[in-house]
């Protein structure tokens, strides 16, 4: 069942939407009913200078975790920010292979 179908058989609404960007490597943005929605990771947080504020420290938590940190927003608030549910896998052979050659992919945020 599509989203918006999940949506409708709980009588939510979901907005009007428009303007859909996808930025790639750092998130995208979306207008819902006239006001600015984003999703960003860290690099486009600091690119864009702004202030992660207490989450910065959760964000750091996740990193350390291999996790990818997104933070969402509306009209320029930082909202939270949670997990990304794509995750380096270290045991694929190609992911090994990249190790082995000292490069780490951009999402792969453990420590060395």
């Amino acid at each position: 069942m599509r989203f918006s179908e999940t949506a409708a058989a709980k009588n939510l609404s979901l907005g009007k939407t428009s303007g859909y960007t996808a930025i790639s490597g750092y998130g995208l943005a979306v207008e819902i009913d006239g006001k600015h929605v984003s999703a960003r990771n860290r690099r486009l947080m600091e690119k864009e200078k702004i202030e992660l504020g207490s989450l910065g420290e959760e964000a750091a938590l996740m990193a350390a975790a291999g996790e990818t940190p997104m933070f969402f927003g509306v009209d320029g608030t930082n909202l939270g920010s949670l997990p990304s549910l794509m995750k380096v896998k270290a045991s694929s052979p190609a992911i090994k292979q990249l190790h082995a050659l000292g490069i780490r992919p951009p999402n792969d945020h453990r420590r060395q």
